[in-house]
């Protein structure tokens, strides 16, 4: 869920351009709003996951 998040704050700023998100602003989103550490190796494998089901990976 957080990744899901962040792509979509990403896609909010991107405003029509390229989507940029990271593991960092996964762990951020789920630090903020769940406060939850997440591994990076696991925000990372949850974004490429994410990113490729919503079609922009």
């Amino acid at each position: 869920m957080a990744a899901d998040w962040a792509i979509t704050v990403a896609v909010r700023r991107a405003s029509g351009g390229p989507v940029r998100v990271t593991p960092a602003d996964v762990q951020r989103w789920a630090a903020e709003n769940f406060l939850l550490d997440v591994p990076a190796a696991l925000a990372a494998d949850v974004l490429t996951v994410r990113l490729r089901v919503r079609g922009y990976g």
